[in-house]
């Protein structure tokens, strides 16, 4: 991040479902590195398919596909 700012990180179904929030927080500039281990919300395993990694924070606003192959 180039700025200081809310950073929110979460990841979602084809259809737009929300499945797990990994980061909803206050960071400080810099390169964070966040980890999807394929687990809903509830902690139970995902299914095999594509999904949305949206990360939201100032000046940016990016959707990146994951694919899940367990």
């Amino acid at each position: 991040m180039s700025t200081s700012g809310n950073l929110t990180v979460q990841v979602f179904t084809l259809d737009g479902n929300l499945v797990k929030t990994l980061a909803r927080t206050r960071v400080n500039e810099g390169t964070y590195t966040y980890r999807w281990d394929g687990t809903n919300g509830a902690g139970n395993p995902v299914a095999r398919s594509l999904y949305f990694v949206k990360i939201t924070a100032p000046g940016i606003d990016e959707t990146r596909k994951v694919m899940v192959i367990q």
